[in-house]
């Protein structure tokens, strides 16, 4: 069954909760009808009164035993109702009913009539205290239990209260000290050996004094005391020689015969960079545009410093096979007839008109013309070139 406070019960928690004591006194059984807890004052139909037997405090809660025999029990009977009593603050010679459970009768534990014979049972209850600091109760003859302050008091208390010796407890030869501030005694080995279960500490500690001071002597010791040779850990031999073969990785510097770079375009810009000039040919196919909104362009990894442009084939009736040769920084030139094979030049009237328009502008030059020929553009032709850069 579950106890449920009375109206009392609740005013008694309420003055313990500002420092007023609850002090259970007993336990009534009995078989009667059920009743609200807040309404009663006491058993509907009382049959035997428990003493207590001992109070465990708990948190909010505190657990009332009864221990009882039904010596005086001539009628057996369910126990249907519980109350549970506390002394009244305001007077001491009277109780009040705090607390009452209730339980249906074809769940009730039974107690037994005498006739057949004596039991000795025990009766638990867990009671609501809330946070009620002082709890006692009236055990057998008036021994009262400590309060709940009071026993976390004593729990609490780490200054050896009872006064237990170290003789008492076995620990008369064991100093008083941290672990960490222990000073162990032992006496030096000279023999390795291996630590072995249940020696003694000072054993054990001079083992392991030695084997540490070997260690760390080995340790600096740079003289190669295990005589390891280069093959033996695949090391090359202290004097040796590579071919260039054997170089699959890494850049080789300019000192040692190499270039100090990893690619050609880096080769190129390296040469430049260090006012070296490098020789650039190709060619390109005309597709008839011309004019200075249709420039050709060629363009290089590097500022060219002079361009010379011919067609791959000759025609010396064609002015389509003329070519030209220019330095950077020439903004405009006559088409010279520079050919890839011999004609009759043009005339000088005809030259004048024939004016070739350039633009230096970083690596890239452009140029253009009158037509596509003389642009070096005409369809169908296909023009050769080569670079300074």
């Amino acid at each position: 069954m579950t106890p449920n406070l009375t109206a009392g019960g609740k005013n008694l928690l309420l003055r313990a909760l500002t420092g007023e004591t609850i002090n259970f006194t007993k336990v009534q059984l009995g078989n009667g009808l059920q009743q609200k807890a807040e309404e009663a004052i006491g058993l509907s139909n009382p049959l035997i009164t428990v003493p207590l037997s001992s109070i465990s405090v708990g948190n909010n809660y505190v657990t009332l035993t009864a221990i009882f025999s039904n010596s005086a029990v001539t009628s057996g009977f369910r126990i249907t109702e519980a109350g549970f009593f506390a002394e009244d603050p305001d007077d001491p010679t009277k109780e009040i009913l705090y607390a009452l459970g209730n339980e249906k009768e074809s769940s009730a534990d039974y107690v037994p009539e005498n006739s057949n014979r004596i039991l000795e049972m025990q009766f638990d209850a867990l009671i609501f205290i809330g946070d009620a600091e002082n709890v006692t109760a009236v055990v057998n003859s008036s021994l009262v239990y400590a309060s709940k302050s009071e026993f976390d008091d004593h729990t609490e208390n780490t200054q050896n209260p009872h006064g237990v010796t170290k003789a008492q407890v076995g620990l008369e030869n064991v100093p008083n000290v941290a672990t960490n501030d222990q000073t162990p005694t032992y006496t030096d080995t000279t023999v390795l050996a291996t630590l072995s279960s249940g020696e003694k500490l000072s054993t054990a500690f001079s083992k392991i004094k030695l084997a540490i001071t070997r260690i760390i002597n080995h340790l600096s010791d740079g003289s190669n005391p295990h005589g390891v040779s280069a093959s033996q850990v695949g090391a090359a031999a202290e004097l040796h020689t590579h071919s260039t073969a054997d170089i699959i990785s890494g850049t080789l510097s300019p000192a040692r015969g190499g270039t100090g770079v990893t690619s050609l375009d880096a080769l190129a810009k390296s040469l430049v960079d260090n006012g070296l000039t490098r020789i650039v040919t190709g060619m390109y196919a005309g597709n008839g545009d011309y004019g200075i909104n249709k420039q050709k362009k060629l363009t290089f990894t590097s500022p060219p410093k002079l361009i010379l442009v011919m067609p791959q084939t000759a025609n010396a009736l064609n002015t389509a096979n003329s070519g030209f040769i220019a330095l950077r920084g020439v903004t405009s030139l006559l088409i010279s007839g520079v050919s890839s094979g011999d004609y009759e030049m043009q005339s000088i009237a005809s030259a004048v008109n024939s004016v070739l328009h350039l633009t230096w502008e970083g690596n890239t030059v452009s140029w253009y013309g009158i037509s596509a020929a003389q642009q070096c553009n005409a369809s169908n032709n296909t023009y050769c070139y080569i670079a300074l850069l």
